[in-house]
C-alpha cells in the first residue's frame, strides 16, 4: 500500500473520502482491537457484498447505435467475433428462429 503525503492532491481527495465514510457511518472504530483499527459497518459490508456481482459476459450485452456488420440495419446488436451483429443475422447464421 502506498502512503499519501500531507498536502498532496491525492491526500486531499483521500481525506475527503475518509471524512465521508465517517460522516455517513460507513466505518466504525474497532474497540475490541488493541490497535487503532477501523472496519466497515455491517450495513456498508452488506452493500459491498450486494454490489460485488459478476459483470455480464460481453456476448450478453446489447449495443445501441451500431449498425449490424452483416446486414447494415441500425438495430440493437451484440458483439460477436469482433463485429456488431443483430439478432436476425445471428439467428440466420445459426439456423435459429427469431420471434
Amino acid at each position: 500500500m502506498t502512503s499519501v503525503g500531507n498536502g498532496s492532491p491525492d491526500s486531499t481527495r483521500f481525506d475527503a473520502l475518509l471524512r465521508n465514510l465517517l460522516a455517513f457511518g460507513l466505518v466504525e472504530h474497532d474497540r475490541s482491537a488493541t490497535s487503532h483499527a477501523w472496519r466497515l459497518s455491517d450495513h456498508a459490508q452488506s452493500r459491498l457484498d450486494h454490489l460485488d456481482v459478476p459483470q455480464p459476459v460481453v456476448g450478453e450485452l446489447l449495443y445501441f447505435g451500431h449498425r449490424c456488420s452483416t446486414c447494415g440495419e441500425h438495430s440493437p446488436t451484440r458483439l460477436r467475433g469482433g463485429a456488431y451483429i443483430c439478432e436476425r443475422c445471428t439467428a440466420l447464421a445459426t439456423g435459429a428462429s427469431t420471434l
